[in-house]
């Protein structure tokens, strides 16, 4: 009997430690764990919080740079840029992490965290995957950056599907 095995959704041949990322990483069910939306302004629940340290925290690897990112109730977006390019645009040093490794650290320390203070206890918290997009031009990265910003003051029904750019 073989092994099932899932189908990547990732780009075949690409080196996922250099590159601008814009990722979503959705709640498991999409359960609102991470606070809720009060006017224009997102309210983070204690998982909200420790999910924002774990984001912050990616910060911390070699080559890991944090652009816009937002904590919404039942997921999280952000804009990641892994790797360090030279003046000729050519690769030059690589993040320390690809970033399905980075996404599944983010995911294992907030899930140990927020399972620490008690919340959803024994429940999965993510969803089993991510979305991620290539950003390639600096004028997509700009439109992704007022998406972010603008998500919280856009969110009219928490139940609904995010809109991505």
């Amino acid at each position: 009997m073989s092994a099932l095995r899932r189908r990547s959704l990732r780009l075949q041949n690409r080196d996922y430690r250099f590159g601008t990322y814009f990722v979503t990483i959705n709640t498991w069910d999409r359960a609102p764990l991470l606070g809720e939306v009060t006017g224009a302004q997102m309210q983070l629940s204690a998982a909200g919080m420790i999910a924002q340290e774990c984001w912050l925290a990616l910060g911390g690897y070699s080559q890991v740079a944090l652009d816009s990112f937002v904590i919404m109730s039942n997921h999280v977006h952000g804009v990641l840029v892994l790797g360090k390019r030279r003046p000729d645009g050519q690769h030059a040093e690589p993040a320390a992490k690809p970033l399905g490794a980075l996404i599944g650290a983010f995911k294992t320390a907030s899930t140990n965290r927020i399972h620490a203070a008690g919340v959803a206890e024994g429940l999965p918290i993510w969803h089993r995957n991510y979305y991620e997009h290539v950003v390639r031009e600096s004028g997509g990265l700009e439109r992704i950056r007022r998406y972010i910003a603008n998500n919280p003051a856009n969110w009219h029904d928490h139940d609904a599907e995010p809109a991505l750019p």
